[in-house]
C-alpha cells in the first residue's frame, strides 16, 4: 500500500489566504463600483480617485470597469473555497476533482488579474 504525501502547511491554507485576498479586493471594487454608479465622490484622501473614476476609462460596454473586476474577484472567491465546501469524509472523491479542476482555473485567472491590474 503506497504511503500518502503528507501536505505542506503553505498548501492547507492556500485557498483560504486566496478566499481572503479575493475578498478584500471584492470590497474594494464593490465600493467603486457603487460610487461610480451613484455618483457620488469617494472617500480618499486625495482627489485623484474621483479623477481616474470621471474618466473615460473608468467604464466599458457601458458599465464601470470596477463591476469587472467585482465579478472577477468574485469568481476566484468561488474557485477558491469550491472544494472545501464539499465533506471529506464523506464525498472524497468529488472534493479531489473540484480541487484538480479549480487549481488550473484560479493559476489563469490570478495570472490574468495580475497582468491587467499592471496594465492599468
Amino acid at each position: 500500500m503506497p504511503r500518502k504525501k503528507s501536505t505542506p502547511k503553505f498548501h492547507r491554507y492556500t485557498r483560504l489566504l486566496i478566499a481572503g485576498l479575493a475578498t478584500v479586493g471584492a470590497a474594494v471594487t464593490a465600493y467603486l463600483t457603487a460610487v461610480k454608479l451613484t455618483g457620488s465622490s469617494t472617500t480618499c484622501p486625495t482627489k485623484g480617485c474621483d479623477i481616474v473614476l470621471s474618466s473615460p476609462y473608468a467604464t466599458v460596454f457601458g458599465q464601470p470597469l470596477a463591476l469587472f473586476g467585482l465579478l472577477a474577484y468574485i469568481s476566484m472567491i468561488g474557485l477558491a473555497i469550491a472544494p472545501l465546501l464539499v465533506s471529506s469524509n464523506q464525498q472524497k472523491e468529488l472534493r479531489e476533482k473540484l480541487t484538480n479542476w479549480t487549481k488550473p482555473l484560479l493559476l489563469i485567472g490570478g495570472t490574468a488579474m495580475m497582468i491587467f491590474s499592471g496594465y492599468l
